[in-house]
């Protein structure tokens, strides 16, 4: 997970003094901890934080009063306070708090990487981060995270995959069929993010064991889903070599392999507007994914700019565009 966290903000309470032995600091800390896991709504851990319990907020000193907050929570929440010193360089986690997740995979990939040390020799190395930062990509590959079992958060994926594209960290995914919510009622959902998910780079399931109703494992959903998605990781299949020479490529030159598609048609308005709704992988495939819970739904319309583009299911179909602006929207069978 390799995020400076410790579930509390800023520091967690009671943190013995410097006059106790290590090995009574780790007997404190872990009663405490283990009074956390037991009682998730502990108050001692809930309302604590750093920041309300420094006496001076306007010191020059404080973390909490920062030029710019990104979103609603203090860089504080739930990690290590920004005052606190590491010890190696004595520098502030105010300076340092972005590279926590960078460092962390560029150490462990050296280590895996040292021919004097690893067991791995001549293998490639594969490890994935949920905490990056720019440069992250020569070392690691990442996961976007916690998300939710939301239609909503289906189409948000894509845009995270083509930003950490654009990062520098061409293989990325999400957590496919969402991460936290409630399973009843969402095996349509599942499946679409599947056949959406057959064209992220990293595709994986990983999925909060909280929420109630079925499962969301594919061999375990109800017909048709099951049907849908065991097709769609066949259609992976066929297109996986190609994904696979796109990311070696970037891995030797730079690059990116999920893109909108304003990327190779920037000249028209229109790839500008609703991008998630259609984007090219790999240099080659134009996906226009099904984003609704809509089994019903038999039509869609999609962009395509000018050009002969054939259907990968079946050669012999094809859209022929020719539009004096440069590209039309397209009628699209859902299979």
């Amino acid at each position: 997970m390799n995020e400076a966290t410790g579930f509390c903000n800023g520091e967690c309470p009671g943190v013995p003094s410097e006059q106790l032995k290590d090995e009574e600091k780790a007997e404190i800390i872990k009663s405490k901890l283990v009074k956390f896991l037991e009682e998730d709504d502990s108050e001692e851990f809930k309302n604590y934080t750093w920041w309300y319990s420094y006496k001076n907020q306007n010191k020059q000193d404080s973390t909490y009063f920062l030029p710019f907050i990104p979103g609603k929570w203090n860089l504080d929440n739930m990690s290590l306070s920004l005052n606190a010193t590491h010890p190696s360089n004595n520098e502030s986690e105010y300076n340092l708090h972005s590279l926590f997740g960078f460092s962390e995979g560029k150490v462990t990939y050296e280590v895996l990487t040292d021919q004097t040390v690893t067991p791995l020799k001549d293998k490639r190395i594969f490890l994935l981060s949920r905490s990056t930062f720019a440069g992250s990509g020569k070392y690691v590959q990442h996961w976007l995270g916690d998300n939710q079992r939301t239609a909503q958060d289906m189409k948000y994926s894509i845009s995270g995959v083509m930003n950490f594209n654009m990062f520098g960290i061409p293989q990325v995914g999400p957590d496919v069929c969402g991460f936290i919510g409630e399973n009843e009622n969402q095996g349509e959902l599942c499946a679409r993010w599947v056949q959406l998910a057959s064209f992220f780079p990293f595709a994986r399931q990983n999925i909060d064991n909280s929420g109630s109703g079925s499962d969301q494992e594919i061999w375990r959903m109800q017909e048709p889903y099951k049907t849908m998605a065991k097709n769609a990781l066949f259609d992976r299949l066929q297109y996986v070599r190609h994904m696979y020479s796109c990311l070696y490529e970037a891995h030797l030159n730079g690059g990116t392999c999920f893109d909108p598609l304003f990327y190779y048609y920037p000249e028209l308005d229109e790839t500008f507007k609703n991008f998630e709704d259609t984007f090219i992988v790999a240099g080659t495939y134009k996906v226009s994914p099904v984003l609704t819970q809509d089994l019903d739904l038999a039509r869609y319309s999609v962009y395509f700019p000018n050009g002969n583009w054939l259907e990968m299911r079946n050669y012999k179909k094809s859209v022929v565009v020719n539009n004096k602006n440069g590209g039309q929207m397209v009628v699209l069978d859902v299979p």
